[in-house]
């Protein structure tokens, strides 16, 4: 069970967490968690009493191992170290304005790029590719219990999945 947390201030969100059993981790103990605090509000104990919530929520769920996402700044390392987690990983966020990204060019011979929705009848494959590659990405999670209906329920089938705009890419 995935739980959330939000503390306000004069009705604006200035921290948040999320925490529960990760889907994805073959271990029905692994969990993951999340804290965020605006840089304009730490050191005012918000981050504590967000971990205190989340910390009882994943002992009361049965969480064994943890894995923290959190931002790789001093302060955050700190306050992530202090309550017994270690820096395992990195990862680095991109983001491009779509107004100036030019058209692809076609792919080589033998290479195809066809939108999700080809798979629409039967997922399956796309399900199988997804898996796959998701067991070499670095880092300190387990995705090898991710099921078939999971990942339906969690990609396919989220109003988030643009299957026209999303590609796969057959060779």
């Amino acid at each position: 069970r995935v739980d959330y947390w939000r503390v306000e201030r004069s009705r604006e969100t200035v921290g948040w967490a999320v925490g529960g059993l990760d889907t994805f981790a073959s271990a029905r103990t692994a969990a993951f968690a999340g804290i965020a605090v605006h840089p304009a509000h730490r050191g005012e104990g918000i981050g504590s009493a967000l971990w205190d919530c989340l910390s009882a929520h994943l002992d009361g769920i049965g969480a064994r191992r943890i894995v923290a996402h959190s931002r790789a700044d001093d302060g955050t390392k700190a306050f992530v170290a202090k309550r017994g987690f270690s820096l395992e990983a990195t990862e680095t966020s991109s983001a491009v304005d779509p107004r100036a990204v030019t058209p692809p060019s076609p792919p080589p011979p033998g290479i195809d790029v066809l939108a999700l929705s080809a798979f629409a009848e039967d997922p399956e494959p796309v399900f199988r590719a997804d898996y796959e590659s998701f067991q070499d990405e670095p880092g300190p999670s387990d995705t090898s219990g991710l099921t078939y209906d999971a990942w339906l329920r969690l990609f396919w089938d989220s109003p988030d999945c643009d299957r026209e705009l999303s590609t796969v890419v057959l060779a």
